[in-house]
């Protein structure tokens, strides 16, 4: 074939092409033409038959377009796939919606935890900010750290056979303590009795917090403390207090228990003592542990050193399930409050606190 027959062929179908509207293939008359097509020549019997099943496959495919579209018209857009058992259903989440999934990097044991909150709370007391989770781990407040508050945060206050109340807070200001300063939100909340105060938590009791009656645990009383070396068989308890800390179905027991002479000035007589103990159940026995004890130290007659612990709150501080303590302590030339959790080996752990005192 010479070039000015190409030239002209090729010009022929350029225009044919621009004229023809390629229309969208009909499955069905598609494979009838595939079907009715005569069988190849003997001479030729690979490449008549790869033509036939291309025609089958393509008609195959269109049919198989033709369906998808359909079953994607009838059902508000969603394709079944379930049925082909290697196929993997992937789910996209809606732009709307944001799961996190923090990170547990607490130093305690958090086992049994389904999440920790990602949304912040702040916890702070009349010492000042104690701290606040970050949504993976508890931070506490000191002068080195930017508080996350801008002021007009809602507080939920509360304490162990309180009220529980909602307050707006101001601004954190600071307040120097010897020599340095701490971070400080002043809470009209604020009596003369210790209490806590949550921002950013919705449930601060996710199971109940019950008030015991003491006198119901004297003799628990009376051997714990001989654990801790002290003897003091007519020991009274102060206060005792049931809840299931983190949620495992057992409830756990805390009572604080002292013998104080003189508890306006706290200054210690010999034998006095204060003491905070957990009751629990651990490995399926009961077993009562000692979070804090203080035996006091007496040099002269009505000098003494001790420090007087009270137990303030049990509470959910950061949202995640699990409930912290808040003990505070105090002794003649200061106090401070902290918070504690509990850890995989059943102890209660200190995270987070604030104190002035020399």
């Amino acid at each position: 074939m010479n070039t000015v027959l190409e030239d002209r062929l090729r010009s022929h179908f350029a225009e044919q092409a621009a004229r023809d509207v390629l229309e969208e293939p009909d499955s069905r008359s598609v494979m009838a033409r595939a079907l009715a097509a005569p069988s190849p020549g003997r001479g030729r019997p690979r490449h008549g038959r790869a033509l036939r099943l291309m025609a089958i496959g393509l008609a195959a495919a269109c049919l198989l377009a033709v369906v998808a579209v359909v079953a994607t018209r009838d059902d508000g857009g969603k394709v079944d796939v379930t049925e082909d058992p290697t196929t993997t259903t992937t789910t996209v989440p809606d732009a709307t919606t944001s799961t996190t999934v923090p990170e547990s990097t607490t130093t305690t044991n958090r086992e049994g935890v389904v999440g920790a909150a990602a949304t912040r709370s702040v916890v702070v007391a009349p010492l000042g900010v104690l701290g606040w989770w970050d949504g993976r781990h508890w931070v506490e407040a000191s002068q080195d750290l930017a508080v996350p508050l801008q002021g007009g945060e809602q507080y939920q206050i509360t304490r162990i056979g309180g009220p529980r109340s909602t307050v707006t807070g101001p601004a954190p200001t600071t307040v120097g303590c010897v020599e340095a300063e701490r971070p400080i939100v002043r809470l009209d909340a604020f009596g003369e009795r210790t209490v806590v105060g949550v921002t950013g938590v919705a449930e601060l009791e996710p199971r109940p917090v019950t008030l015991l009656d003491p006198a119901d645990y004297r003799d628990e009383a009376v051997a714990a403390l001989a654990s801790t070396g002290i003897d003091d068989p007519a020991a009274e308890p102060e206060l005792a207090v049931r809840t299931d800390l983190d949620g495992d179905g057992s409830d756990e027991v805390l009572f604080q228990v002292e013998r104080v002479a003189d508890d306006t000035t706290l200054l210690a007589e010999a034998g006095d003592y204060s003491a905070v103990f957990l009751r629990q159940v651990v490995g399926g026995e009961v077993r009562t542990t000692t979070v804090k004890h203080s035996v006091a130290q007496v040099e002269e007659p009505g000098s003494g050193y001790l420090l007087v612990f009270d137990l303030v709150a049990v509470a959910d501080l950061n949202g995640d399930g699990r409930m912290e303590v808040v003990i505070d302590d105090a002794y003649y030339e200061g106090s401070s409050t902290a918070v504690y959790e509990l850890a995989g080996d059943g102890s209660l752990v200190r995270v987070i606190g604030a104190g002035c005192g020399v």
